[in-house]
């Protein structure tokens, strides 16, 4: 379970550092505008990082919740 986390999280690291976009985190936010310089690329890169990342914890949580709930 712990690497198949690590795995996951690491693709959408990667995705977002790249500039690509998931579905659910390009629906969650409005896009931004261009960055000014590669200072504001880069920060952008890492808000992005740690929404993605976020998503990916939330929707762990919720699988752990599921199976929890089945076993009871």
């Amino acid at each position: 379970m712990m690497m198949k986390t690590v795995l996951c999280l690491s693709v959408v690291l990667m995705l977002a550092a790249c500039g690509g976009k998931s579905e659910t985190a390009a629906e969650a936010q409005p896009p931004k505008q261009e960055a000014n310089s590669p200072g504001e690329q880069v920060i952008q890169n890492r808000e992005k990082a740690m929404n993605a990342a976020k998503s990916v914890e939330d929707m762990q949580k919720k699988q752990a919740e599921q199976i929890d709930e089945q076993a009871k």
